[in-house]
């Protein structure tokens, strides 16, 4: 193999190697995409379920006050 040959080898296997560096940059793009949208989706339902909690917050100290207004206080002996 003399040094044209050589040479000719080490491009062929640079732009396959940049091929593969291509195709891997593609898929980790794609791979990120994916992570973004469902972070995105785990925020929408983390500020749904917070909010649906916050709803409830009113109707808790209603019972609560309900509650301490029907037991009889408790007397120590």
């Amino acid at each position: 193999m003399d040094k044209t040959e050589s040479l000719a080898a080490a491009v062929g296997s640079r732009s396959q190697f940049e091929r593969e560096k291509e195709r891997l940059i593609v898929e980790i793009n794609q791979g990120m995409d994916a992570v973004n949208r469902n972070l995105t989706q785990l925020n929408q339902n983390l500020e749904s379920a917070i909010s649906l909690g916050n709803n409830f917050s009113r109707i808790a100290s209603l019972w609560s006050e309900f509650g301490a207004i029907i037991s009889p206080p408790v007397e120590d002996d």
